[in-house]
């Protein structure tokens, strides 16, 4: 538990929930900002009390309209630092335009590099965003790691899935795929051995389902036994599974989908080993994120 002596934790209003859970858990209280929206979409920001010389972190996951999300932290960021604040760190279980990550067209914009941009230039000092640990410690209590393989959806996720694949010792497979158009899989391609083994599928975001889903059924017809798809905060947090995403994630087959953090509102069960379980399954990331919060303003490692 810390002291919250020069430490203050802030929510936007995109999962003011999931900030409770993280000041429960550092056991200080959410501090008071007021943020607004008026008659014509203009957000507006009012920090309620001092954060001068403190270290200030404020969590906003981008459920719902992710540009609101992003204006209300770009906002909150620079009230804070306009009020001495002395570090500022964003919390974002999604990176806004994640997906736009590089110029894959004549004359594309690299919207992600620009939003990093608008943090910085608003003063935010960090980013906290990755749920890496919470899925590694989700696989490890629930799965038979002797019978355990990580897939990757794309060659994309790669280096995510084979980070995961090292930490627990278990095999890897990827698909290559071919789009045809930003969000429709046309064709997908398995490389690895998944005979006889649990598939785990890891990706960072769902938005319509349809590669994971499309993923699930090569996987159980190249022999998968038992098929589960692991997702970063983005796909519950930033709730774009939608109609589309729900019907595709129920046409899966897979026996258990799983996402880093809750929606607001859901229901959250206590797992009793520092985690809590989404009704429809998954797993929160809250230890995880308030670990990283303790960790930042004593300088130590995070891994």
């Amino acid at each position: 538990m810390l002291s919250n002596g020069g430490l203050k934790i802030f929510s936007g209003t995109s999962h003011p929930e999931l900030v409770e859970i993280i000041a429960r858990r550092l056991g200080i209280p959410v501090s008071k900002a007021e943020v607004t929206c008026n008659g014509i979409g203009e957000t507006s920001v009012r920090i309620a009390e001092s954060v001068r010389e403190d270290d200030v972190y404020i969590v906003n996951t981008g459920f719902g309209e992710v540009n609101r999300s992003l204006m209300e932290m770009c906002i909150m960021i620079h009230a804070c630092k306009i009020a001495s604040a002395k570090r500022i760190t964003a919390v974002l279980p999604l990176f806004p335009y994640a997906r736009q990550d590089k110029k894959d067209k004549s004359r594309a914009p690299i919207t992600a590099k620009l939003v990093a941009n608008m943090l910085q230039r608003s003063g935010c000092d960090h980013v906290i965003l990755y749920a890496e640990p919470s899925a590694i410690l989700h696989i490890r209590t629930h799965f038979d790691l002797d019978d355990v393989v990580i897939v990757s959806p794309d060659a994309g996720g790669a280096k995510r899935a084979t980070s995961i694949a090292d930490r627990l010792g278990v095999d890897f497979a990827l698909f290559h795929k071919e789009r045809k158009k930003a969000n429709e899989v046309s064709r997908m391609v398995l490389v690895g051995r998944v005979k006889g083994k649990t598939a785990i599928l890891v990706d960072d975001m769902a938005d319509t389902c349809g590669t994971l889903v499309l993923a699930a059924k090569q996987l159980t017809e190249a022999g998968g036994v038992e098929g589960d798809w692991d997702c970063d905060a983005r796909y519950s947090e930033r709730g774009r599974a939608g109609e589309a995403g729900g019907e595709h994630a129920g046409e899966a087959d897979c026996d258990e989908h799983d996402t880093a953090g809750g929606p607001p509102g859901g229901v959250l069960e206590d797992r009793g080993d520092g985690h809590r379980e989404c009704a429809r399954g998954g797993y929160t990331t809250e230890p995880l994120r308030g670990e990283r919060v303790e960790a930042v303003p004593r300088g130590a490692v995070l891994e």
